[in-house]
Parts: C-alpha cells; structure tokens; sequence
C-alpha cells in the first residue's frame, strides 16, 4: 500500500496544481477571445455603417446638384434651342468643367456598340436622312 501512496500523492498534486488551473486559464482565455471578437465586429460594423452613411449623403448631394443644374437648363431654354447638337454639346462641356462625371450617355452607347445605330423609321439626325434598318455611323 505504501509503494502506491507517492503515485497517488504525485498524481493528486498534478491534477491540483496543474490541470485544474489549466482548464480554468483555457476557458478564461476562450471568454476573452469571444468577448474581444463581439467587441471588434461591432466596432468595425458600426465604422462600415458610417461610412457607407456619409458615401451615401455625398452621392444624394452631387446628384441633387446635377438634377439642380439640369432643372434649370430644362427652364431656361426651349425644346427648339435643346434640339440642337451645338447647344447639347456647349451644356456638355460647361456641365464637365464642372465635374467629369457628366457624360453624354446616348453617345458613350452608341460608342460602346461599334459607332452604329440601327434606325426603324424614316427621321432626320445631325442633319443626315436615315431610312429603314440603316444604321447612323458617328
């Protein structure tokens, strides 16, 4: 009984010095990991949220700015005068020096499908006759 009492004696301080405290330093770390995760995701979610919230009154101000600009050229000016190529690129320019980010839309389609506009009717465009299925090179 006696050579049996050093194992049991060696084994109990074992499990009391130092796997009872290990198990206790495991699941204080686990704690703090999740805790510090939670903190750090809400941190960076409620940065990302600012930031999207600024981009988006950013975006709101420069579009109500362009529809602002573009309001006033509607009034301002006849249908007959905004009919002409001269007058749409004059605006153009003057609304680009602004900021590059006007842009003829009609055009840069046009230019992204090779240049060409397959026409259906009979009409008149920058002062050239286009008949059925031609298609208007620019």
């Amino acid at each position: 009984m006696e050579e049996n009492y050093p194992k049991k004696i060696r084994k109990m301080i074992l499990v009391r010095v130092f796997l009872l405290p290990l198990i206790f330093l495991i699941l204080l770390c686990g704690t703090l990991v999740y805790y510090f995760t939670y903190s750090a995701s809400a941190q960076v979610e409620k940065h990302l949220s600012r930031i999207a919230m600024d981009h988006r009154k950013l975006i709101d101000c420069f579009l109500s700015e362009k529809t602002s600009a573009l309001k006033f050229i509607v009034s301002t000016n006849s249908y007959d005068t905004m009919s002409k190529h001269s007058f749409l690129n004059n605006i153009f320019t003057k609304l680009q020096v602004e900021s590059k980010a006007c842009v003829d839309l009609g055009k840069e389609y046009l230019m992204s499908m090779g240049g060409t506009l397959p026409m259906q009717a009979h009409m008149t465009w920058q002062g050239k006759n286009t008949t059925q299925q031609n298609g208007l090179k620019l």
